[in-house]
């Protein structure tokens, strides 16, 4: 199993991930995730806004339930995020973590170094 996994802030800064994907933001609110290599079969792709970007205070509040980011569109090789704000207005700057995996290997993010650093990441 081939996982490629990140934690993306505003400014396309990778908190933590398996590094072999780079980000692009558009205006139109959508963020572009290309993996390198591409998987080999079409991967499943699960995300979610982290809003405040970078929280580690598990006392803070957090954003409002319907700040979310939408999988708009996913290739063995990219797939396409929209994040957006409690009512809807197209946020591209906002954080969010992903996970994409598939059958196969290739690159960093294949097969047990990078479950390994996904489990230290998320402190299993």
């Amino acid at each position: 199993m081939r996982i490629v996994y990140g934690a993306i802030v505003q400014n396309r800064v990778l908190i933590d991930g398996s590094k072999d994907f780079q980000v692009t933001r558009d205006a139109n609110g959508l963020v572009e995730v290309a993996v390198n290599p591409p998987f080999e079969t079409l991967p499943v792709v699960v995300l979610t806004q982290h809003y405040p970007p970078g929280n580690t205070d598990f006392n803070n509040g957090g954003g409002d339930t319907r700040d979310n980011s939408v999988l708009v569109a996913v290739d063995k090789g990219r797939f396409l995020v929209k994040n957006g704000d409690n009512v809807g207005t197209p946020r591209p700057e906002r954080a969010f973590h992903f996970i994409a995996m598939a059958p196969g290997q290739g690159g960093e993010g294949q097969g047990g170094p990078a479950l390994a650093g996904l489990v230290k990441s998320v402190g299993l």
